[in-house]
């Protein structure tokens, strides 16, 4: 692949800079030179790279031969060059790699919706045995995580890719779409500490929701992955049937011919007794083959802070009411959706029980809160 100047020059810019805030990040101490950069390293960190405490980094195009690395002429440091495919930048990333990056940002708008909510929860919204109207409505600060995580299917072939989920951390309800908006909102760095203001609650059905909408959209983006495996199990398999079934044939086709001893036909018998036994194992080993197996890691989470629009909504259920609270998303500029409290999955169909939880339709059945009240009773 060839490089014009500017493509060059870009990209030493970013192996430059990652290189940088790698080391400092770790401890090192690092002075700037006519070439690169010296860098004093902790022990810790030397020990982690396997390198000496001083060495000399570069953007060099060639990684340094044999045992002992090249030393700067001006100084004898032993000298390391940064580049794409050079093995000290692979080592620094796989390491960087190993620790999910956990940035904050808040976001700012300029113009905030104030009406029409009601007109967004009919067109959203379904209550299956209820009516309700917006009580009132106020802007409030709210949070979000945006959780990215990557994924690898591996059978006979392998895929791998990328999801992003949104969370909201006030409600924990999954928000569609939320993850691919992000990046045309106007973000500015939060400075302070992005795990401050978690309430383990919340983390914890955080948690429960990444783990159970994670299920279904990774089965989503695999989807057509796995129909391939299937359809190629499916035809070996086909294949399989026809090769042993063709070779049973044969060979009990073979037995009528004249003049064969009775030990070659007693032998030939066997062998066909043993064909459904070589089948099972030779499926058992294309099952193997094809069988997936995914594996998921997250890779990093983003604390959001918004400005947001918080209603209450409440719900006249028969003689019955029940205030709901509600979130106006500036982002996805829809309400966020409620969050069933059966199984802690969100949803837009929404039912009550006789005890007034809300329920999704998988739920409303058999209201497995109401069956938790009735366990602990």
């Amino acid at each position: 692949m060839n490089f014009d100047a500017s493509e060059k020059k870009r990209t030493d810019g970013l192996t430059d800079r990652f290189t940088r805030r790698f080391l400092e990040h770790h401890g090192a101490i690092l002075e700037k030179t006519d070439t690169g950069f010296h860098a004093v390293l902790p022990e810790a960190l030397s020990a982690l790279l396997e390198l000496p405490e001083l060495i000399h980094i570069h953007a060099g195009h060639s990684d340094p031969g044999g045992p002992e690395p090249p030393r700067d002429p001006s100084s004898g440091v032993p000298e390391y060059p940064i580049h794409y495919g050079a093995a000290l930048l692979d080592q620094m990333v796989e390491i960087a790699c190993r620790e999910v990056p956990l940035l904050s940002y808040r976001l700012h708008f300029d113009y905030i919706k104030s009406q029409g909510f009601e007109r967004l929860i009919d067109e959203q919204f379904t209550f299956s045995n209820a009516v309700g109207k917006v009580e009132s409505s106020a802007v409030v600060r709210t949070r979000y995580m945006l959780t990215t995580f990557r994924y690898l299917a591996q059978s006979d072939e392998q895929k791998e890719g990328l999801v992003s989920l949104a969370f909201n951390l006030e409600t924990g309800a999954c928000i569609p779409g939320m993850a691919d908006l992000i990046s045309g909102a106007n973000r500015i760095i939060d400075a302070g500490n992005p795990g401050n203001g978690y309430e383990t609650a919340h983390v914890e059905q955080v948690l429960q929701q990444t783990e159970m909408a994670l299920e279904s959209v990774i089965a989503e983006e695999t989807a057509a992955f796995q129909e391939s495996m299937k359809r190629r199990f499916r035809r070996d398999a086909r294949n399989l049937r026809e090769y042993y079934g063709s070779l049973k044939q044969e060979m009990e086709k073979s037995m009528e011919r004249p003049g064969l001893s009775k030990q070659l036909i007693a032998d030939r018998r066997e062998k066909i007794q043993m064909i459904p036994e070589e089948m099972a194992r030779k499926q058992n080993d294309l099952l193997k083959k094809y069988s997936i197996k995914i594996s998921v890691r997250p890779c990093s989470l983003m604390q959001i802070k918004t400005e947001a629009v918080k209603l209450l909504f409440r719900a006249s259920i028969g003689k019955d009411t029940k205030t709901i609270s509600m979130i106006y998303n500036p982002v996805t500029k829809t309400m966020d959706p409620l969050v069933c409290q059966g199984c802690g999955l969100h949803t837009y169909r929404c039912t009550f029980c006789s005890r007034r939880h809300l329920l999704c339709p998988n739920c409303a059945e058999q209201c497995p809160a109401c069956l938790g009240v009735q366990s602990r009773s």
